[in-house]
């Protein structure tokens, strides 16, 4: 499988990128894939959205410790 069409913006601190997954053989575009990254306050937050890989997100403290573990962590 290839990447095909890779873009990248970033608009109101929010990166996108989109690309297409290709079949080698036929170029058939098997689908599109779509992720956004972005900063906020403390936490960096991901999603991304793809027929063939699927949709997630996931937020992430930009801190050494997240409070959010350490409150889970110490039974709070």
């Amino acid at each position: 499988m290839e990447i095909s069409n890779k873009e990248s913006e970033e608009e109101d601190q929010v990166e996108t990128i989109k690309y297409q997954h290709i079949c080698p053989n036929c170029q058939h575009v098997i689908a599109c894939h779509e992720y956004t990254f972005q900063i906020d306050e403390d936490y960096q937050a991901y999603e991304m959205e793809c027929l063939l890989c699927g949709c997630g997100e996931a937020t992430v403290s930009i801190m050494p410790d997240d409070p959010r573990k350490l409150i889970v962590h110490n039974g709070y």
